[in-house]
């Protein structure tokens, strides 16, 4: 059935519903409904076979023998210590030999381990077939709450290609009003590995799972999704309802299921969906690599902006709109010639009504991604027009969070490197004031060329051989043109050679 059947389906059934009396041309109503339900259960069987449950064995010495990764459990099997969420099957760009799962990334840390959290042990992933297979976190992002898992097919007789997987749908063209089907492992049911499925509204979009009195304070507390990336659906995701797919009644991934709300510590959890629009599609693809996610960043400060950069500034400026407070020196924004009292409207066509609205849009497009802003500007110059700004990279104050198995960049003869704000723990002035001019090295591999000419982690590289360097690729670009030595000259005028 194609989407323009089902969703003509769909409105058959919501005009059926709210119709006031019924016409002699009117379609058959019992017909509708039948439409309506071969839509939702065709999609459902498409679907469901990408959906697992996620799950962690008990601790030694009470793990079964290896042999029962790959066997049919019995139902009293007493292997298992939790099964507590969902997640969905997806093949990474470019790699159809390879299956990954995509789940919650506060289904696979626990919590409890320490303030930042640390992988769960004894990881399976339950096929919809009812088979165990061992997984591990290769990626986890705190700020998306996603994360992506490997699973060890080597001993379960399944091949890859025997694993179908979800295709992305178009996220954005979803409105309050339309419906969706959940497919997950709430209570904990999927023991079998086959997913329930649930009518779903989306009741609203751009949400935040807060209720204005405990938005968390703290910069590695606090996710993309408090500032309104979230889908609210109709229908209560409890705990264990996390990691399960949001499709559309084509089968398509259009969302993840999440009980964040309920993590928050709400009384009864609300129903929440990470929707996977352009911008988190961009997240689930760092992911999929093995990559930590990063997130953009223009260098200013909006007139509220402190709830999410730690001030505590009251909330004032505009009802529609972010105004800017202040602009670093040398940032991005400063490059494009922004300037305090500018107000942003738009970001790339996408509404700006709130400071929050504004720190999402920059987030999600990423380092080195560009955003068309149009802005309103007092004084004489003033009016209507648009600024164009190639980003830079949101501080990690806490990178213990971050779960990365792969480098962007492959070390340069021993030193690895980052846009100038990676981390906030290596910014020593206020990075609202000032930005630096220069890449900052994350890390020097013993023994390498750059340890033996004294390069440290924290150093800003301002120039190789006389040429600036900004960010990543700019760095990348310049080393290419290095014959022999370096010489490395940092953003304090200090320079240091690095032989080959």
């Amino acid at each position: 059935m194609t989407g323009v059947r089902t969703r003509t389906a769909a409105g058959l059934l919501a005009a059926l519903i709210f119709a006031p009396a019924a016409r002699p041309d009117d379609p058959d109503p019992i017909q509708v409904l039948r439409a309506f339900e071969q839509a939702a259960a065709q999609a459902t069987a498409r679907a469901e076979r990408c959906v697992v449950s996620i799950g962690r064995l008990a601790a030694a010495p009470q793990l079964p023998p290896l042999g029962v990764f790959g066997q049919r459990p019995s139902a009293n099997q007493p292997d298992w210590r939790e099964l507590f969420g969902a997640g969905v099957l997806l093949k990474p760009p470019g790699r159809d030999r390879e299956r990954l799962v995509l789940t919650n990334r506060h289904v696979v840390i626990d919590r409890s381990a320490s303030r930042s959290g640390a992988p769960r042990q004894g990881l399976i992933v339950v096929l919809p077939d009812r088979i165990q297979v061992p997984a591990e976190v290769i990626a986890a992002d705190p700020r998306s709450d996603l994360a992506v898992l490997r699973m060890d097919l080597s001993n379960s007789g399944v091949r890859v290609d025997e694993l179908p997987t979800l295709e992305f749908g178009a996220a954005e063209e979803f409105q309050k009003g339309q419906f969706a089907l959940l497919l997950g492992n709430p209570y904990a049911v999927a023991r079998d590995g086959s997913a329930s499925v649930s009518l779903a509204t989306i009741a609203n979009i751009s949400r935040a799972p807060w209720n204005g009195l405990n938005r968390p304070q703290v910069d590695q507390d606090l996710t993309v999704h408090h500032l309104g990336t979230l889908w609210h659906l109709d229908s209560r995701i409890q705990l264990g309802g996390s990691g399960g797919a949001v499709v559309d009644f084509e089968g398509r991934l259009i969302g993840l299921t999440t009980s964040l709300a309920a993590i928050e510590g709400y009384e009864s959890s609300v129903g929440y969906a990470v929707p996977m629009t352009r911008g988190m599609r961009r997240v689930v693809d760092s992911l999929l690599e093995g990559y930590e996610v990063e997130y953009g960043f223009l260098g200013i400060a909006p007139r509220s902006f402190g709830r999410f950069g730690g001030f505590a500034a009251p909330l004032r400026g505009p009802a529609r709109g972010a105004e800017i407070d202040s602009v670093a020196l040398g940032s991005p924004a400063d490059v494009a010639e922004l300037r305090s009292g500018d107000v942003v409207n738009a970001v790339n066509g996408s509404p700006i009504r709130t400071e929050d609205d504004l720190i999402r849009e920059i987030g999600l497009l990423g380092p080195d991604g560009v955003a068309v802003l149009d802005i309103n500007r007092a004084g004489a110059r003033g009016g209507a027009s648009q600024v164009e700004v190639r980003l830079g990279k949101w501080p990690v104050y806490d990178d213990t969070a971050i779960i990365a198995t792969r480098m962007r960049t492959p070390a340069w003869r021993g030193l690895n490197i980052d846009f100038p704000t990676a981390r906030r723990r290596y910014i020593t002035t206020n990075l609202f004031e000032r930005y630096p001019q220069a890449v900052v090295v994350t890390s020097v591999v013993a023994g390498s060329p750059a340890a033996a000419a004294g390069l440290q982690e924290g150093l800003f590289v301002a120039s190789v051989n006389g040429e600036p360097v900004q960010t990543p690729a700019e760095f990348a670009a310049a080393i290419t043109r290095v014959a022999g030595a370096a010489r490395l000259q940092l953003d304090d005028g200090r320079e240091f050679t690095v032989g080959e």
